[in-house]
């Protein structure tokens, strides 16, 4: 990923970045898909479950707008549960960001149900930033305080067996 500040980003991108997490790694967003949810297990298993952070909207419109895929959420669940750690609900989150270390990438989520990736980098969909403003770490649960200044992600998400029958039944219920 070249070093623009202001870019189009793509699942490549998103996985290069958070492959690059040494020390820490926080993912943010509605959904993500399965090659994305591959490369932060990775990290999550390299790094451990003390350093990782992923917080997601786990609705079945999320998976229904394509703002991710099921076998993403249900990978995800079953690598928290082996490490003893949980994945976080935020309920309507539409922004997506990625911090790897001291850097951080805010990104657009592509609703695949409307469109295809954007692919050329005068169609910006990202900030890249060196560094992560003060007010994000502590409003992400990673300031001075910790969790307990944590304004996105409260809630654990409930271990649950998620099953695509499930899914689907959630989704023609709305």
């Amino acid at each position: 990923m070249s070093e623009q500040t202001i870019r189009c980003v793509d699942d490549a991108d998103l996985i290069n970045f958070i492959q690059s997490a040494k020390t820490r790694l926080v993912f943010a967003g509605p959904g993500l898909r399965h090659k994305v949810a591959d490369a932060l297990v990775e990290r999550w298993k390299s790094l451990g479950p003390e350093r990782v952070d992923v917080i997601l909207d786990v609705d079945p419109e999320v998976v229904r707008l394509g703002y991710g895929e099921f076998e993403a959420i249900q990978r995800l669940q079953t690598v928290a549960g082996e490490l003893g750690a949980n994945i976080n609900r935020q309920v309507g989150i539409r922004i997506g960001l990625v911090v790897a270390d001291e850097r951080i990438l805010i990104f657009s989520p592509t609703p695949f149900l409307i469109e295809s990736t954007p692919r050329e980098q005068s169609r910006p969909s990202a900030i890249l930033l060196n560094s992560v403003p003060p007010a994000v770490n502590r409003d992400l649960g990673q300031g001075e305080n910790g969790t307990r200044d944590r304004q996105i992600g409260m809630d654990a998400v409930k271990r649950r067996n998620y099953r695509r029958r499930t899914l689907i039944s959630s989704l023609t219920r709305q």
